[in-house]
């Protein structure tokens, strides 16, 4: 297992709020919406 703590300070909590805006109409969490964003670029 390996976890990763995000922190979202000052002008970043305006990403944030958009992923949590997305991740919501999904109907997923954010943590799960950003795993799903980093899955789907090519490496």
């Amino acid at each position: 297992m390996r976890r990763l703590d995000l922190q979202w300070n000052g002008d970043e909590v305006q990403y944030y709020d958009a992923l949590k805006v997305i991740a919501d109409q999904h109907g997923i969490e954010v943590p799960e919406f950003v795993k799903q964003i980093i899955a789907s670029r090519p490496t």
